[in-house]
C-alpha cells in the first residue's frame, strides 16, 4: 500500500468511526487501516450491473394479512 493510499484509508477509517461514535484501541486503528482497502475492492464484486434492475426473489407484504 503506498503512503498516499494509507492516508486515505486512514482518513476514511477515522471518519467512518467518528460517525458510528466508535472508539477504538490503536491496534485496532491500525488494523482497520490495512483491511480497509482489501475489504472496499472486495464491496465492489458484490454491486454487479446486471443486479441493479432484478426484482428481489422474495416479496413480503407489508402487513401480515395474507
Amino acid at each position: 500500500m503506498t503512503r498516499e493510499t494509507q492516508a486515505d484509508a486512514a482518513a476514511t477509517v477515522d471518519r467512518l468511526l467518528a460517525i458510528a461514535g466508535l472508539t477504538v484501541t490503536p491496534e485496532e486503528h491500525d488494523y482497520f487501516v490495512r483491511a480497509y482497502p482489501i475489504l472496499r475492492e472486495s464491496l465492489q464484486h458484490l454491486r454487479i450491473p446486471e443486479a441493479r434492475e432484478a426484482e428481489p426473489a422474495l416479496i413480503y407484504p407489508a402487513d401480515n394479512r395474507r
